[in-house]
C-alpha cells in the first residue's frame, strides 16, 4: 500500500513564540523535503478540543504543553484525545517548561504518551517528533500486512481478489468515502467491509446493519434506527434512541441490502454525507458526523439506479464500487477454502476426516450459487455425517446444481422443472434430502400418534417442509431455491411467510 507522505502535527502551547518557532521548523523539514509537514496550532486546551472536533482529516502526532491556562489543562486535553476513537493510538508528545509534579514516568504510565520533552533541555523537537511518527508508521505498516494476510486467508488469494484488495486499500486512504460493495449472497461482503474499516485505522467501531429487516419498511422506525430519536418522539419509543450513526462515530457504518432503504431516507443520508452534520428525530441539536459509510447489495448498483431502488443523486456521491467476484469465477481458491473449512469442522466436531481428490475435483467444477457460505455448509455437513475417515463424492450434498449451469439445470445441461420427467439429478438429490429428513425424524414417523405420522403424508405439511429442504440444499440461496421450485423470488417469499419459515 502506498502511504500518504504528508505529516499533520497539532501543536498546543500557550506560548505564541514557541508555537511560531515550531511551525517554521516543521515547515522547513530539513530531514526529508519529500515529506511535507502541515501544522494545526492552538493556544489552549479548549481551542485544541474545538479544532479536533471539527477536523475531519488525520492527525499524525500531538505536541501538548502539560501546563497552560491551568495546571491540569494539558492532562485534560490528553484524556480527551485518548477518548476519541480515531486518535486512541495516535502519538502524543508532552512538552513542558516546568517539569516536576508531572514526571515523565508518571505521564507515560497513566496517559500512554510517546514522548516527553523538557523545554529547558537542548532537544531538537522536530527530529524527536519525526522519529516518533516514523516508528508509528512502521508499526502501522506491519499491522496492515497482518490485516492483508488475514483477509487473504478468509477470502482467497486469486488475481481477482488481489485486485479487489488493492482497490479497498486505495479507498481506505480517502477521508470519509461512500463505498458500495456489490456481490452475490455468500461472497463475503461483510468481510470486505471489515477489511476497509480496519485499514482506515481510525479506531472507531464497526457497526453492521441489514436494511432488509422488517422495520426497514417503516420509514420512521428506520430513521430512528439510523439517526436516533428524542425520548417520546415516536409512540413506540419511550426511552429515545442514540442511532447507528452516533454509535459508529469515528468508525464505519455498514448498511447491507441498501436497496431496501427508501428514497426519503436516502435523501437524509445525502445531507449527512455532504455536511457531516445531522439531527436526531425530534431534536434541535446538530451533531457532527465522523463516519465512513459502506453500502452493500447483491444486485448491480447500476441496475438498482435504473430501477429506482437507489436515487441517482445518491449514486453520484458514491466514491467507488467494490465488486466481490462469485466463487465460480475464482475456482483456484476453492481447494484452500475446502482445506480451511475441513480443519475447522474437524476441530469443532472432534473428528479426523480427510477428503478425496475426486471430491475436491467435483467441488472445483461446481458452480456454487450460494458461494463461499454454501461451500462451508457443504463441507461442515459432510464432516458431520461422515462415517469413515475420508469424504468422497458420494458424501457431498450439492443440492441439484450442475458443474457450470447453476441451479435449475442438470449435469447434462437440460433444464430441470422439478416435475415428473424433469432433471433426474434434481429429483435424486431431493429424494435423498427427504430420506435424510426422514432419518432425522424417525421418532415422529414411528410415533403411534396419527398427528405425528401425518407430517410425512399430509400435503400441507409436505408443502411446509419442501421449501426448507430446498433452501438447505442451496445453502440459503433464495434465488436458487425459487428456481428449483419453479417460483419467482416474490412467490417464494410469500410461500415461506405463509408456512411460518
Amino acid at each position: 500500500m502506498k502511504e500518504n507522505p504528508s505529516v499533520t502535527i497539532m501543536i498546543v502551547d500557550d506560548s505564541d513564540a514557541f508555537r511560531e518557532t515550531l511551525e517554521r521548523r516543521f515547515a522547513r523539514n530539513r530531514f526529508d523535503p519529500q515529506t511535507p509537514y502541515r501544522t494545526i496550532t492552538a493556544a489552549s486546551a479548549a481551542e485544541a478540543i474545538e479544532k479536533i472536533s471539527a477536523w475531519d482529516g488525520p492527525i499524525d502526532a500531538f505536541l501538548v504543553d502539560i501546563r497552560m491556562e491551568s495546571d491540569h489543562a494539558g492532562i485534560t486535553l490528553i484524556e480527551y484525545i485518548r477518548r476519541k476513537e480515531r486518535f486512541r493510538s495516535s502519538p502524543i508528545v508532552v512538552i513542558t517548561g516546568q517539569p516536576g509534579e508531572y514526571s515523565e514516568q508518571r505521564i507515560e504510565r497513566e496517559h500512554l504518551i510517546h514522548g516527553y520533552i523538557d523545554k529547558s533541555d537542548d532537544v531538537d523537537v522536530v527530529e524527536r517528533v519525526r522519529s516518533i511518527v516514523a516508528q508509528h508508521r512502521i508499526a502501522r505498516r506491519g499491522e496492515q500486512a497482518r490485516l492483508r494476510d488475514d483477509v487473504e486467508r478468509l477470502m482467497g488469494v486469486c488475481p481477482a481478489m488481489q485486485r479487489l484488495y488493492e482497490q479497498v486499500e486505495n479507498c481506505s486512504r480517502t477521508e470519509h468515502p461512500v463505498i458500495y460493495i456489490d456481490g452475490e449472497t455468500g461472497t463475503g461482503k461483510t468481510l470486505i467491509a471489515e477489511y476497509f474499516h480496519n485499514l482506515a485505522g481510525h479506531g472507531g467501531p464497526f457497526i453492521d446493519y441489514n436494511c432488509s429487516s422488517p422495520v426497514g419498511a417503516d420509514e420512521n422506525i428506520l430513521k430512528s434506527i439510523l439517526f436516533g430519536s428524542r425520548k417520546g418522539f415516536l409512540a413506540a419509543d419511550h426511552r429515545g434512541n442514540e442511532g447507528l450513526i452516533a454509535q459508529a462515530e469515528g468508525g464505519t457504518l455498514f448498511l447491507d441490502e441498501f436497496q431496501n432503504v427508501s428514497a426519503d431516507v436516502q435523501a437524509m443520508l445525502i445531507k449527512v454525507i455532504e455536511s457531516r452534520e445531522y439531527r436526531s428525530l425530534g431534536s434541535e441539536e446538530t451533531r457532527r458526523c465522523n463516519v465512513n459509510f459502506l453500502l452493500a447489495g447483491n444486485r448491480n448498483i447500476e441496475e438498482l439506479v435504473r430501477g429506482g431502488a437507489i436515487r441517482e443523486d445518491f449514486y453520484f456521491r458514491i466514491l467507488d464500487v467494490l465488486k466481490v467476484p462469485p466463487l465460480r469465477r475464482r475456482r483456484e481458491d476453492i481447494p484452500a477454502f475446502i482445506n480451511r473449512f475441513l480443519q475447522e469442522s474437524n476441530r469443532r466436531l472432534h473428528k479426523y476426516v480427510s477428503i478425496s481428490a475426486s471430491a475436491v475435483a467435483r467441488m472445483e467444477d461446481y458452480d456454487w450459487p450460494g458461494n463461499v457460505r454454501q461451500l462451508k455448509n457443504v463441507v461442515e455437513r459432510a464432516v458431520l455425517h461422515s462415517r469413515g475417515f475420508e469424504i468422497t463424492e458420494a458424501d457431498l450434498r450439492l443440492g441439484g446444481g450442475n458443474a457450470h449451469g447453476g441451479f435449475g439445470y442438470t449435469e447434462t445441461g437440460r433444464e430441470g422443472t422439478g416435475g415428473e420427467g424433469g432433471g433426474g439429478d434434481f429429483m435424486t438429490d431431493l429424494a435423498a434430502l427427504i430420506d435424510r429428513y426422514a432419518d432425522q425424524n424417525r421418532d415422529i414417523i414411528n410415533s403411534k400418534n396419527p398427528k405425528d405420522r401425518g407430517v410425512f403424508v399430509d400435503f400441507d405439511a409436505y408443502r411446509r417442509l419442501l421449501p426448507r429442504m430446498v433452501m438447505e440444499a442451496t445453502g440459503g440461496n433464495k434465488k436458487a431455491t425459487a428456481q428449483l421450485l419453479g417460483l419467482t423470488i416474490e412467490q417464494l417469499a410469500t410461500l415461506i411467510k405463509s408456512t411460518g419459515k
